[in-house]
């Protein structure tokens, strides 16, 4: 076999280019393709299944890559498997919790969710492998198998088949019709049964001599002759081959970790931890396709198809998306979509233009976890990674603050390592209590250790982090480059953890304290530090909770904050300072059904964002996104798993781009973004536009006039003076859906949009040109 001379990536964005056009209200998610675990090959496409999409590819063009995912109609995240049901061109994929869509060669998809809504085998509903044998597929789940009439769309029968009726996981199913059986490789040994009998009822599947002392995993169809994999738990897997009834080791094959067994044209194809081996009928290799004969040390395949016309190999990858890796040149294509290096986050900053996502993590005893994938931004609809290797093998990454005095100069802190500088993407340094002349306080149990877990940036240009189990957690970096710390008492000390920080308008330092509520530092004009502490108490904050997750800053100077009993609110945080003045807390609530509540009472609520006309983001630990309005009373949209995009309902940061009114969301399952109606408004009318304008007869969107002042009042006339619409913006922002007041779209014509600020004294007129 020749090696592999020519080695292309093809990383198109076809995802990030719908971003540039994003509806109101619209999801895009930013998915990592960069793991598949499955492909399968349709008439004129090649489909790899990452967990949460599909990349798909054109057979003849190979030049473009499209994905779906669940913005574009999937039904779920988790893909697990796919199959492909020749008669109707159709592609199954499955799930890891059962549901199941169907996908034509038009990419319309529908929905089969019988197995997912089912109230039985809740402990064991998990998919494995789709297997397609005439016209039913049979899904190999973790109690059984399920069968699907892909004629009729319906599920004539569910095969239990463990000894005595019992449930036992099926992982995979080969059909022998020349033998007239059906093998089954389940978690205590492979099953057959004849394909006359009935296979519904238990007592007709039985196991097969000697292969039940070990779990297998992978069983095909290979020519008559039935091959296994055996699972030993270890990276020794072992095939068996079943030929004239008898079972045999294949002792020929390189015992290793096989992640998938397939047969194409008649070829073997065994994928395993480091390689894609191809063995003819008579049992010899028709190539290995490995990380040597390709230079290519990331190539890590997951599954391996061979394609009908026998030229190409498909193999989904760990690392690179979709290979296609063409016989017997040995030339390997990369088909890799645009998206972030990995689902793992932390916490998110946007900053001129730039998301940063720190990918690192901490444990439940805010230990280190040696994360090592290092940091991710996103910027001009595009994805960027910078290892861990760039910088300096820094592990733990748990935030990043850009400076707003040193242009392309961001801080990360990385969780025991100290706070790591980075100029326009280039490692710079990383500060520690080394070369900090000590103002960077350690662990007092571990001097080599500096916990700091944020960076904040105050008026003036000084730098603020906390750091950790340390006897003098704050600390100070000034524009001077000059460092020093400052001891806070009972407040925080060398048993306390110091979280999330936050710094107000007033120049206020708040630190949320692991269990303790929350510290807030001043530091006065002759150098001296105020500190103070809320808590639970009446009179020194009352707060909800003394678990605090997250907090923000809204336009009118009041601190939100999230604990784990929901959400308070602090409308005049200067009082904290002030001698005699009550700084407690407020609730807000609301009356439902006669009862009075609090907001997110019963939430954990982990994430707190204001957007551009002062509405709040929460994220909650449970039940996804919830937004309202300003005053927090009233509830907007509450976005979760089953209603929207969102991966997970546990929510990890929301950030916002209050330009374009962009919300990202950070789960612990990855990123997406909804296309919000708010923008950041000004002061005065600035560069005032309506877009489209004009807005053409095939046009159904709104339209939408920015660069207003926040909250401007909006008139919508006619060339006579009759008016058509008024409406108030939502922060910068107003948005016109071009009907009347009545509900009918206007007809052709300039309209004059009037605006005016709150007082009248600061106004605007615009003109927008409609063609109907």
């Amino acid at each position: 076999m020749r090696v592999a001379i020519v080695i292309f990536s093809l990383a198109f964005t076809s995802i990030t280019a719908q971003n540039q056009s994003l509806p109101l209200g619209g999801w895009i998610e930013h998915v990592s393709f960069r793991r598949t675990i499955a492909v399968t090959e349709t008439r004129n496409e090649v489909m790899a299944a990452s967990e949460k999409g599909i990349i798909i590819i054109d057979k003849k063009e190979r030049s473009e890559i499209q994905t779906l995912t669940k913005s574009k109609g999937l039904s779920d995240i988790d893909i697990q498997h796919l199959a492909w049901y020749e008669p109707e061109d159709l592609v199954i994929a499955g799930y890891r919790n059962g549901n199941i869509d169907l996908i034509t060669p038009t990419h319309t998809i529908s929905n089969v969710s019988d197995i997912v809504r089912s109230n039985i085998f809740l402990g064991r509903r998990r998919l494995n492998k789709i297997r397609i044998f005439k016209d039913r597929a049979y899904i190999c789940m973790g109690f059984g198998i399920v069968v699907f009439d892909l004629q009729n769309r319906l599920f004539p029968e569910t095969l239990i088949i463990g000894p005595n009726g019992s449930q036992i996981e099926v992982f995979d199913i080969a059909f022998d019709e020349a033998g007239n059986r059906v093998f089954a490789a389940t978690e205590i040994g492979v099953f057959s049964a004849s394909l006359s009998s009935s296979l519904v009822f238990f007592a007709n599947w039985t196991p097969e001599p000697g292969m039940t002392t070990r779990p297998f995993n992978h069983i095909v169809n290979w020519g008559g002759k039935i091959v296994a994999n055996r699972l030993t738990g270890t990276n020794d897997d072992s095939l068996f081959i079943r030929e004239n009834g008898t079972w045999t080791w294949m002792s020929d094959v390189f015992i290793s970790k096989n992640f998938d067994l397939e047969v194409c044209n008649d070829e073997l194809l065994v994928t395993n931890d480091f390689s894609v081996v191809s063995y003819r009928p008579n049992r010899s290799k028709r190539l290995n396709i490995e990380p040597g004969n390709l230079f290519n040390p990331n190539f890590k395949p997951m599954a391996a198809i061979q394609a009908r016309d026998g030229n190409w190999y498909w193999i989904a990858s760990e690392l690179e998306g979709l290979y296609g890796y063409f016989y017997p040149e040995g030339w390997l294509f990369t088909f890799l979509p645009d998206g972030p290096f990995d689902e793992d986050v932390f916490r998110m900053r946007y900053h001129n233009g730039r998301l940063w996502v720190a990918p690192g993590a901490i444990n439940s005893v805010w230990g280190p976890t040696f994360n090592n994938k290092g940091i991710y931004f996103y910027e001009n609809f595009d994805w960027q990674h910078i290892p861990s290797a760039q910088l300096q093998n820094r592990t733990d990454i748990l935030s990043i603050t850009p400076s707003h005095s040193e242009p392309g100069t961001v801080y990360a802190t990385a969780w025991g390592q100290g706070i790591v500088k980075i100029s326009d993407g280039q490692y710079i340094t990383t500060y520690n209590a080394s070369n900090t002349d000590g103002a960077l306080s350690p662990v007092v149990t571990a001097p080599d250790q500096i916990r700091a877990y944020d960076v904040v940036f105050d008026s003036k240009g000084n730098l603020w982090t906390a750091t950790s189990l340390s006897d003098r957690p704050l600390t100070r970096r000034t524009p001077q480059g000059v460092w020093e710390n400052f001891p806070m008492g009972t407040i925080a000390g060398t048993n306390t953890n110091i979280g999330r920080m936050l710094v107000t308008r007033e120049d206020q330092i708040w630190m949320s304290i692991q269990n303790r509520g929350i510290a807030v530092a001043k530091l006065n004009d002759n150098g001296t530090l105020q500190l103070n502490q809320l808590t639970q108490l009446e009179g020194s904050g009352n707060l909800p909770s003394a678990d605090v997750r997250a907090f923000a800053e809204d336009l009118d100077g009041a601190v939100w904050i999230g604990t784990s009993a929901g959400v308070a609110v602090l409308y005049t945080p200067r009082f904290i300072f002030e001698p005699n003045r009550n700084y407690d807390v407020r609730r807000i609530t609301f009356e439902e059904d006669g009862i009075v509540q609090a907001l997110l009472a019963q939430e954990i609520v982990t994430a707190v964002a204001v957007d551009g006309a002062n509405k709040k983001w929460f994220g909650t630990q449970n039940s996804g996104v919830f937004y309202t309005s300003a005053d927090g009373r009233e509830q907007i949209f509450n976005f979760n798993r089953n209603n929207s995009p969102l991966p997970s309902n546990n929510i990890l940061d929301i950030e916002i781009d209050r330009k374009t009114g962009l919300v990202y969301i950070a789960t612990d399952r990855g990123i997406v973004a909804y296309q919000g109606a708010a923008t950041e408004g000004n002061e005065e009318f600035t560069d005032v536009y309506a877009y489209p304008n004009p807005v053409r007869p095939d046009y159904e969107g709104p339209i939408f006039i920015r660069g207003l002042v926040t909250g401007a009042f909006v008139k919508i006339t006619d060339v006579t003076g009759n008016l058509v619409f008024e409406t108030r913006a939502e922060g910068g922002q107003a948005i016109w859906d071009g009907r009347d007041f009545k509900g009918r779209k206007v007809q052709t014509g300039v309209y004059l949009a009037y605006m005016s600020d709150e007082l009248g004294f600061n106004t605007y007129v615009a003109k927008i040109l409609i063609v109907r």
